[in-house]
């Protein structure tokens, strides 16, 4: 934890999902945004942590941009595969 704050390079920044699961939103939604900015990945937890507070439009918007972002990634493999 004293190297990577975020414990981010695991899967899913855990103490973020425990925070959302103890309704502790803000302090995961924080954690989220830490992990994102630290590991230029976006996490499906931050879009689930939204839903559960019942804020659809952020929700939505996370989800539409990680969707944006594996498209990105797709494309850069596809072009790799294709050298």
């Amino acid at each position: 934890m004293q190297l990577d704050p975020t414990f981010a390079h695991y899967g899913e920044p855990l103490l973020a999902a425990l925070y959302r699961e103890m309704g502790r939103f803000d302090d995961a939604i924080a954690l989220y945004k830490k992990a994102q900015d630290f590991t230029g990945r976006p996490w499906f937890g931050l879009a689930i942590t939204y839903a559960r507070m019942n804020r659809r439009k952020e929700a939505l918007e996370t989800l539409n941009w990680q969707r944006s972002q594996a498209g990105a990634i797709d494309q850069v493999m596809a072009s790799r595969t294709c050298i």
